[in-house]
């Protein structure tokens, strides 16, 4: 026998006590910090060579965050240990879990994409060990801000560890992103009372990891960012080795701003939505002055009381007396004017969300939109540019633009130097590839691509170049798969089959940034041989960054008899269902959209039984999502007949429910009023 015994560890939650049972090779990543904190790598044996850049990542994340509290790390010391299956990471205090592929990589897989994704996760939970672990929220209602906050502060610290990555703009993206949740009537609130084990489930969504730092963002803009970070060191100071309420931090912050923002971030916190601020110019009649007015935002479908009223803090950004000039205004009634203080004449155009720091999307009035994208957005910042078009994007959605009027936008950014400028504008003609442009035109649809994108798409070709920078990376990964697959370009597709069958002969044949893309392509119109050759190389690898991107080549194959092979997988033991479950069952093309419904009929019990079904991670809950594709009426019913019956069985599967049945009846609704637009537009191509 032997005794180990544990020093005193400072007060934890008991969801914070962690044990992680090897044999692990420990790796030691020196001391860091005000403290000197020594810090260990735990992996399994062999992987010591993959530690190599979070061994040079987190001491430097360390120091940051401790600069930002003004407080050293909290405990004694920092392990970072690595879950061989896991697709999570978790913030126990000293012994941080990741998934292995979040933390480990070997060099030649070390992407410049995988290196953000390793700082961004690993900072993440770093600022766990402060805002969440040393102080602690009082119940789940206020478990938004624990994760709202690490990961409004992950940006936050990898921004200032590696400026290159322009994090601001991911946060831009990112809340863009979320609103397409956000949108619907059956989303939740922020702070979403907690009533049973559904509520708790539900919790772990985009609402709280994007729209919630989204929202902190936004005040921190508005307060300041100096008064801001008063507030958060008066916060840890006040409830540090204590439970806090959301009310707690909001006090802690009003203080340090010196006024009142409790009610106003609690219209954020306690209603769904995102607000639709429309902008219009007025001149007339005295000083220049923008008109505003809001409502809830909603797509075209949803059923949603729009009558709904936010306290937005509003930045305006303009052009006046020859420089430009900011405002800000708290805007709480339906309708309101801001003056423009520091112009005395019209202004020459007027951005009515300075930044793109607030969360709400705006509507343009008159020629606004057309003044502000001129000569290419070049009066805007690129994270201005990015939260503009995404805008345009969401507008038509609403119905609120016309979608040949979004369009129009895609060819003129299309060639922007900016790979984040050419990702909008490939959001925005994704609409032709939707279910709302009829089927019989997706020819064209392709056409409209490769008219557009296909030029640069071959200049920029599969195989790198010397001296390529990220930026060129990051145009490659969008735009080559991009013409490839949805352009139906014949030379790129054929040039990938050759590559794929170079890389399942030789891994290092193809740079590990393109080999994913090129195992996805070369398998959407791939036989059986490939199919598998591809499977085999699934089972031979250890490496479980490797083994994700085979078997996301395995679930791109698009023959339906391969289709209905690949599902079958899943009632077998070939692989951990943590690691194929989502990519296998999940992933269809239009042709082949009934299939995983019709599997899950058939296999409903089987699947059960071998489904993870643990609070929070309890996967049937993702089953109703087979409906991913759905956009008839007649779909609409049969999966709710299907799993209404059963879905309280699974923990948080009623919202999910609730969400695929909006977005059909959304997608409907849709078609109905952009398909004619869109036929009429693609007639062209």
């Amino acid at each position: 026998m032997k005794r180990v015994k544990f020093a005193p560890t400072r007060p934890l939650p008991s969801y914070l006590v962690a044990f992680a049972v090897g044999p692990f090779e420990a790796v030691d990543a020196g001391k860091a910090g005000r403290k000197n904190t020594p810090l260990r790598i735990l992996v399994t044996q062999g992987r010591r060579g993959e530690t190599e850049y979070a061994r040079a990542a987190i001491p430097e994340l360390l120091k940051l965050l401790e600069s930002y509290f003004d407080s050293p790390y909290p405990y004694d010391k920092l392990d970072s240990v690595v879950m061989p299956i896991s697709n999570f990471a978790m913030e126990n205090a000293g012994l941080i879990t990741y998934g292995q592929g979040m933390l480990l990589s070997r060099p030649s897989l070390a992407t410049s994409g995988w290196q953000r994704g390793c700082a961004g996760t690993s900072a993440h939970e770093m600022a766990h060990q402060w805002f969440g672990d040393l102080v602690t929220t009082s119940w789940w209602d206020d478990i938004w801000l624990n994760e709202a906050f690490a990961s409004w502060m992950a940006n936050k610290i990898v921004d200032q560890w590696k400026p290159e990555w322009k994090a601001p703009v991911s946060m831009v993206q990112e809340s863009r992103e979320v609103m397409g949740l956000d949108s619907l009537a059956s989303t939740r609130r922020i702070r979403q009372p907690i009533e049973g084990k559904s509520d708790i489930a539900n919790v772990v969504d985009g609402i709280t990891y994007r729209k919630g730092p989204a929202v902190i963002g936004m005040f921190e803009k508005w307060i300041g960012e100096t008064p801001f970070q008063n507030g958060v060191r008066l916060y840890m100071r006040l409830y540090a080795d204590k439970n806090a309420t959301t009310g707690d931090f909001l006090d802690a912050i009003s203080k340090a701003a010196g006024r009142d923002v409790t009610p106003a971030f609690n219209t954020f916190l306690d209603q769904a939505g995102v607000p639709l601020v429309t902008a219009e110019l007025r001149c007339d009649n005295g000083a220049p002055r923008l008109a505003l007015t809001q409502r809830r935002f909603l797509e075209i479908g949803s059923h949603g009381d729009t009558r709904q009223n936010w306290m937005i803090p509003v930045c305006a950004k303009y052009f006046a007396g020859g420089s430009v000039q900011r405002e800000c205004a708290v805007f709480s009634d339906p309708s309101s004017e801001m003056k423009l203080a520091h112009a005395a004449n019209c202004p020459a155009w007027v951005l009515a969300n300075d930044g793109e720091n607030g969360y709400y999307r705006v509507l343009y009035r008159g020629d606004l939109l057309d003044r502000l994208l001129a000569d290419h957005g070049s009066r805007l910042s690129l994270a201005e540019r990015v939260g503009l078009l995404a805008d345009v994007s969401g507008l038509v959605d609403s119905g609120d633009l016309p979608p040949a009027q979004a369009l129009s936008l895609v060819e003129q950014f299309s060639q922007d130097p900016d790979w984040r400028i050419v990702s909008q504008t490939i959001s925005i003609a994704g609409m032709l590839r939707s279910p709302t442009a009829p089927d019989a035109l997706r020819h064209n649809a392709a056409r409209f691509l490769r008219k557009v994108y296909g030029e640069r798409a071959h200049q920029l070709g599969w195989n790198p170049k010397p001296g390529d920078s990220d930026e060129t990376w990051s145009l490659r990964r969008e735009l080559v798969s991009l013409v490839a697959g949805a352009g139906e370009d014949e030379e790129l597709t054929e040039e990938a089959r050759s590559l794929a069958v170079r890389w399942l002969d030789d891994y290092s044949a193809v740079d590990a940034d393109v080999a994913g893309a090129v195992l996805n392509i070369a398998a959407i119109h791939g036989d059986q041989a490939l199919f598998d050759r591809i499977h085999a190389a699934a089972h031979r690898t250890d490496d479980r960054r490797e083994r994700q991107m085979l078997i996301g080549a395995m679930a791109a194959f698009e023959d339906p008899g391969i289709v209905k092979q690949r599902m079958g997988i899943l009632l077998t033991d070939e692989f951990d269902l943590r690691e194929v479950f989502w990519a296998f069952l999940f992933s269809s093309s239009p042709e082949t959209r009934r299939l995983p419904f019709e599997f899950v009929q058939r296999n409903l019990d089987p699947l059960l039984k071998k489904l993870p079904r643990e609070v929070g991670g309890d996967f049937a809950a993702s089953l109703p999502e087979v409906g991913g594709r759905f956009c008839s009426a007649s779909d609409r019913a049969d999966l709710e007949a299907f799993f209404k019956p059963s879905v309280e069985q699974y923990t948080g599967g009623p919202r999910n429910l609730a969400h695929r049945l909006e977005r059909i009846d959304v997608c409907i609704a849709r078609r109905q009023a952009l398909g004619a637009s869109l036929a009429e537009f693609l007639k062209n191509y």
